[in-house]
């Protein structure tokens, strides 16, 4: 859907572009061009440019965070996650990068603080947010943090019943004999 002045912004805000970052909106426009495109290293160098005058705006940052995990660059995407949740600390989308970031660099089980902190922050239930619910909810399968998995894998069920993915895992985590 293209980004107008009455979409939300896409930095988590909870506000519309309008009353968000209205200066930014034909860059917004240009970038949702780029991502759709996967031009994601001229997307990338883009939004580096538009922050030299837009320092600290939600958008670009949440876009900033998004590309470079995206080329795997995990200490700069780190580094800007780092800024935008303290620039943004009840940010949705700050704090599901946040939780995202700690569940690559360490174990699942330690982004399960900052993804809870994310949905008491949203008023609704942002994409990112869930996409970092689920991939987190993976990782924490993957060490064998069962119980927490299953608890990420029932919210994933309360709040997209349309997902069958968290269902599956759930009839499959309840049918394992390996499981506790």
């Amino acid at each position: 859907m293209p980004i107008g002045p009455y979409s939300p912004c896409p930095g988590g805000t909870g506000k519309k572009v309008k009353f968000c970052c209205p200066n930014l909106l034909g860059e917004l426009q240009k970038i949702q061009r780029m991502l759709e495109g996967e031009q994601y290293q001229a997307c990338l160098r883009h939004v580096e440019q538009l922050e030299k005058t837009n320092p600290d705006q939600a958008c670009l940052l949440s876009i900033k965070t998004l590309l470079l995990r995206i080329h795997e660059r995990f200490d700069d995407a780190r580094r800007t996650a780092i800024r935008f949740l303290e620039k943004h600390p009840d940010n949705p989308i700050a704090l599901a990068e946040s939780a995202l970031l700690a569940a690559i660099d360490q174990e699942g089980h330690q982004a399960m603080p900052l993804i809870l902190r994310a949905l008491r922050a949203a008023t609704e239930l942002h994409p990112r947010v869930y996409q970092a619910m689920d991939a987190i909810r993976q990782m924490l399968a993957a060490d064998g943090h069962f119980m927490a998995a299953r608890a990420l894998a029932t919210l994933q069920v309360n709040v997209c019943r349309e997902d069958r993915s968290p269902v599956e895992f759930l009839l499959q985590l309840n049918a394992s004999p390996n499981v506790p």
